[in-house]
């Protein structure tokens, strides 16, 4: 029985079912995959690609831009599971050694905070308020170097995932706490309101 002489580790293990789950989700034969990748510069034949999918084939860097592009996802979404793994507490290892919370996986590998694990040396908040703070914009401003304008942000955030008009009001206290209200008016209810009062 042989052994490989690098074997994949944990993330490297979640690519390759991410790209199994996705693949089958698109219909895509191992063929017209590696048409698609072929198109965009990437050739993996069949072969590596259902080698991939058994663990037998690394998935390098460009590899991971060329599958994501052709699935029409984000190269994250091929990092990480899709859904908090029940077999591990819902927590995700991304090295043999180091393990968080799936949730936190995410918003690591989305840069909105560094990468933490409860209880640990690098807790979230292990470090005194002030320290934290000043950890926290450095990796906001290195990991979303297009995230300059927080307002804007936020308005480009919430345009891309509610359908109409809305308001939102926040106040962010010295304390550190945050309170927001939002309220929306679709477009849908403000259509529905205007046949009912025969408007239209």
């Amino acid at each position: 029985m042989s052994t490989q002489k690098n074997p994949l580790g944990p993330i490297g293990d979640t690519v390759r079912h991410n790209v199994k789950r996705i693949r089958e989700a698109r219909s895509l034969t191992y063929a017209e995959l590696s048409r698609r990748l072929t198109a965009v510069g990437r050739e993996i034949p069949t072969l590596g690609l259902s080698r991939i999918e058994e663990g037998k084939r690394r998935v390098d860097t460009d590899d991971l831009v060329a599958l994501a592009m052709v699935f029409d996802v984000s190269p994250v979404t091929l990092l990480l599971p899709p859904a908090p793994p029940q077999s591990t507490g819902g927590r995700v290892t991304v090295l043999p050694e180091r393990s968080t919370p799936w949730r936190t996986a995410w918003r690591w590998a989305h840069g909105e905070h560094p990468y933490w694990e409860p209880g640990s040396d690098n807790e979230l908040r292990g470090d005194d308020d002030r320290l934290w703070l000043e950890r926290l914009r450095r990796f906001i401003s290195e990991n979303r170097p297009y995230e300059q304008r927080p307002v804007e942000e936020i308005d480009r955030f919430l345009s891309n995932r509610i359908d109409g008009p809305w308001h939102l009001e926040m106040d962010h206290g010295s304390d550190g706490t945050t309170t927001s209200s939002l309220s929306q008016n679709s477009v849908m209810d403000a259509r529905r309101r205007a046949e009912e009062n025969g408007e239209t």
